[in-house]
């Protein structure tokens, strides 16, 4: 349990907050999308996609390498020939063989495979991008969520100070009144086992801000975040009916992610029936190399050109079930994009339904704590004139609490709600 001194020095920073370094939820946003290891991790899948562009572009440019090799032979053979100075062992191939070149090999024409290659890399940096963009708008709503969770969290502290403060005055006049005959030890005894409630829940509370706090480090990447003013008020209360749900479709990452998807599904289809085509390249190598008549021993210069056209016959069946499975994820990519259309339009209406839910309660949560404030204004009257028990007095006073961190909760989820509107209608929030 949470000790007194360790509560008076929570307060104690609380109301000293404003001399403190301040922090707006603005600036907390700033963070997490310059500092979170998700983002920056997304940022270098960016970087790769953008690299295997330019891999997929490597079979417009000639493929260019130097080669060099030496081998011996023996025996080589030889025909016996006649000469003017006698029989004489002709060789045709000598016993040492060099061979030094360079090779030039280009692709002239695969019928769209290189370009289709080249979409799909491309189709691959967008889907990065869209990824990146996705994290950083649920980043930047789990950074809204726990930001207003420790103003939340603040705010219920106060109350339950508030609530500890009463008890802790009820628990004097209390004895006050034994010390008079007019109170039992039932009554004094109700009112400590109060207040170690109490303190309970103010344990809890300031544990979960406490957890908040780490949250809050762990999205943003800095530190010692409980020291700063987090610069926030609840937000503007407006009906539901008066705000605009008007939305496109085309601004949720979700959505586009999915488009993106079933465009990439059909390039790979597209490219599998590429496989069904001929190719055309050309090779030239030169160098110099030893071996050739009427010197083999002596390097000379040489070259070899050749053009070659390959035609796909038969390839085991493994074209005709790679172009099976491009449809096959064709088709389960358009059913994606219906769903994820269809989840995103049910996403709004729920939001929606849970803002107006929060809407309606706050007025109620409001006229509940005036009627507990008065409820319990007058029972403490009362007990003072000992016209109402220690109990009844007990009663008033933790229905004002629990009143005042209901209004706290109606409003902290209205808020998330509100938030969460954005989210579902493609509105940034970062």
């Amino acid at each position: 349990m949470r000790t007194t001194a360790s509560i008076f020095l929570f307060l104690t920073s609380i109301f000293g907050m404003a001399q403190q370094e301040q922090l707006p939820l603005s600036d907390a946003i700033s963070l997490t999308i310059a500092n979170n290891p998700k983002l920056k991790k997304g940022q270098a899948l960016i970087n790769a996609a953008a690299a295997r562009i330019q891999q997929s572009k490597s079979n417009y440019y000639p493929q260019l390498s130097a080669n060099g090799n030496y081998t011996r032979i023996d025996p080589t053979g030889f025909v016996p020939f006649p000469t003017a100075q006698g029989v004489q062992n002709l060789s045709f191939i000598p016993n040492d063989n060099y061979n030094a070149n360079v090779t030039l090999q280009m692709n002239l024409f695969d019928f769209g495979r290189t370009a289709t290659g080249v979409k799909i890399a491309e189709n691959g940096e967008q889907i990065s991008e869209t990824s990146l963009q996705l994290k950083k708008q649920e980043l930047a709503l789990k950074t809204i969520q726990v930001f207003y969770q420790i103003h939340f969290l603040q705010q219920a502290i106060l109350v339950q100070q508030k609530q500890l403060d009463a008890l802790q005055l009820t628990l004097k006049q209390t004895k006050e009144l034994k010390d008079n005959g007019e109170a039992t030890n039932f009554e004094l005894l109700t009112t400590e086992v109060k207040i170690a409630s109490a303190e309970n829940k103010m344990s809890d509370l300031m544990t979960s801000l406490d957890i908040a706090f780490i949250q809050m480090e762990q999205l943003t990447g800095a530190q010692n975040l409980k020291y700063k003013e987090f610069v926030n008020d609840w937000l503007e209360v407006k009906q539901p009916d008066s705000l605009s749900t008007e939305h496109s479709i085309d601004n949720r990452p979700e959505y586009k992610l999915a488009k993106l998807q079933e465009e990439t599904a059909a390039l790979q289809e597209k490219l599998a029936r590429k496989n069904y085509n001929p190719y055309l390249f050309a090779n030239v190598q030169g160098g110099y190399k030893n071996a050739i008549q009427p010197n083999i021993n002596e390097l000379k210069l040489n070259y070899v050109a050749v053009a070659q056209l390959t035609i796909p016959i038969f390839s085991g069946f493994k074209n005709k079930y790679m172009l099976q499975e491009a449809k096959a994820n064709k088709e389960a990519a358009r059913f994606e994009t219906q769903d994820t259309e269809v989840n995103i339009n049910a996403e709004i209406a729920q939001t929606l339904e849970n803002l107006k839910n929060s809407f309606d309660k706050i007025a109620r949560s409001q006229l509940q704590v005036e009627q507990a404030r008065r409820a319990t204004e007058i029972a403490q009257k009362k007990y003072k004139n000992g016209l109402l028990t220690n109990l009844d007095l007990l009663d008033f006073e933790n229905s004002l609490a629990e009143a005042e961190i209901n209004q706290l909760n109606v409003i902290f989820a209205y808020t998330l709600n509100s938030f969460q509107l954005k989210k579902a209608m493609g509105i940034s929030l970062y």
